[in-house]
């Protein structure tokens, strides 16, 4: 299998067995990616990264020595979002469940053919396409919804993303919710209700949008902790915005006092 259409991005391969490094090398640069380097331990993999910037790690999820494969990706998450791919000959229940925290973009069984490992490489690139697509959006979003605009509104704003976490607030809904936009940003819409009644009917309602979106559909729900004296009932209408990968929920809130 002969993939190379020109230059793709480049790779930094991650492996202490160095008959296999060499055949992934030798692969890759088949297919058009550049291999930068090629290193052993997991204790280099962070300076490697932050030094030649790759599209793509591939790491052997059990290096010898003292950081293994998914201690290094750890490293990583700490300040990068890069796509990996690890590779396993073996992984126990354990280890697999380590590896999934760090969210890898693909996993490979060792032994792989070329063309497994041109879709594994593929598939991972166009994922974390689609999300700095999505992230984008976001970004875009947050600046379109001007915030003096959104304060100056006497009804409760919030903006939810695809997942149903909250990226934008107006002020009213602090004041009504007792949370600052720095405390809530990044909750699930969920966390808002005071019980678990009201949570699991959050779910729901996220989960109908998501499969198939409408507009207009109400949700009472108690504002505010559920440590909260008197907490005020809010009726929030959420409506989707978007489609694809810039798709968000809107929640236009007002409590029973404002409707009376």
């Amino acid at each position: 299998m002969n993939k190379n259409t020109g230059y793709k991005g480049s790779i930094l391969v991650v492996e202490d067995e160095a008959l296999v490094a060499m055949d992934i090398r030798r692969n890759l640069e088949s297919m058009g990616y550049e291999v930068p380097a090629i290193i052993s331990v997991g204790e280099e993999v962070s300076e490697k990264v932050r030094q030649l910037q790759p599209n793509l790690v591939m790491l052997d999820i059990k290096l010898e020595g003292r950081m293994t494969g998914v201690d290094a990706a750890c490293e990583l998450r700490k300040f990068t979002d890069i796509p990996i791919i690890f590779l396993t000959a073996y992984c126990d229940g354990t280890t697999l469940q380590s590896a999934q925290l760090v969210e890898p973009a693909n996993y490979l069984l060792k032994p792989f053919s070329q063309r497994e490992l041109f879709i594994a490489i593929e598939i991972a690139l166009f994922r974390y396409f689609l999300s700095k697509k999505r992230k984008d959006e976001e970004a875009r979003l947050r600046e379109e919804l001007c915030p003096m605009f959104l304060d100056s509104l006497p009804a409760l704003y919030l903006v939810l993303n695809h997942e149903g976490r909250i990226i934008r607030c107006n002020s009213a809904c602090e004041k009504t919710l007792g949370r600052s936009m720095q405390e809530m940003g990044g909750l699930h819409f969920s966390d808002l209700g005071a019980s678990m009644s009201e949570k699991k009917k959050i779910a729901t309602l996220l989960e109908t949008f998501t499969s198939a979106p409408k507009s207009g559909s109400w949700l009472t729900l108690l504002a505010g902790e559920p440590h909260v004296t008197t907490p005020q009932k809010v009726a929030w209408s959420v409506t989707p915005i978007g489609e694809g990968d810039a798709f968000f929920l809107l929640c236009i809130g007002v409590t029973l006092n404002d409707l009376i």
